[in-house]
């Protein structure tokens, strides 16, 4: 799946209210109103306790039309993608890049008083398929706990979810641990954050100690 085909646009809350009165165009149905979302990134300390590599932190860019007063607006939002991964050892496969983290922010936006939100109003239940660009097939995922943590300062509720995988270019099905936030106001964005790892105890033990090391290390 392409990244621009990624399902996650935020449009909500009241950041940008205010500042629709000067859209003439925008308001008239003639033009795209944009927005852009600051980066959400890893600290470099976190990534270097937890021994995760930078592997892409790039724009996503979205269109999206709703209706709004009667008349269909076009919103163009430039959400932002950090992604992080390290080598791990499952069973009798050779060592790869695994062990996954992904930062993923976008803007909050009003229009004439109606909130656009497919990401604001949803819980880590349905995020959970944030992650399913980094695997080539993500199946049977069965949410079991949760905990909190501490994200950009306050403490947040991180929902915890068992699935399989199946790893490109091996065939290879593994079971995999899924770390995934709720979606988190920060500032004019929202930002979400899911960690994900082969659960192969004991080559795994300590992965949950680095996701919550890299929640703690997020930057926006």
């Amino acid at each position: 799946m392409s990244r621009n085909r990624r399902r996650f646009l935020a449009a909500s809350g009241t950041a940008l209210a205010g500042s629709l009165a000067g859209c003439v165009g925008f308001i008239l149905g003639n033009d795209a109103l944009e927005v852009s979302a600051s980066k959400a990134t890893v600290s470099q300390s976190a990534r270097d306790d937890t021994g995760y590599e930078e592997n892409t932190v790039e724009k996503v860019e979205i269109e999206r039309t709703f209706e709004a007063g009667g008349q269909e607006r076009t919103v163009v939002a430039s959400n932002w993608q950090a992604e992080y991964d390290r080598a791990v050892e499952v069973g009798g496969l050779d060592s790869f890049r695994g062990a996954k983290f992904v930062a993923f922010s976008t803007p909050q936006v009003e229009i004439a008083n109606k909130t656009f939100n497919p990401v604001g109003d949803r819980d880590h239940r349905d995020l959970v398929t944030l992650v399913q660009d980094s695997y080539e097939g993500l199946e049977s995922v069965t949410g079991v706990g949760e905990y909190s943590t501490n994200i950009l300062g306050n403490q947040e509720t991180v929902g915890q979810y068992e699935g399989e995988a199946t790893f490109a270019g091996t065939g290879q099905t593994v079971d995999l641990s899924l770390h995934v936030t709720n979606p988190i106001e920060h500032g004019e964005d929202f930002v979400v954050c899911i960690g994900a790892y082969p659960d192969y105890s004991p080559l795994t033990d300590g992965e949950a100690e680095n996701v919550e090391t890299l929640f703690g290390g997020v930057e926006h």
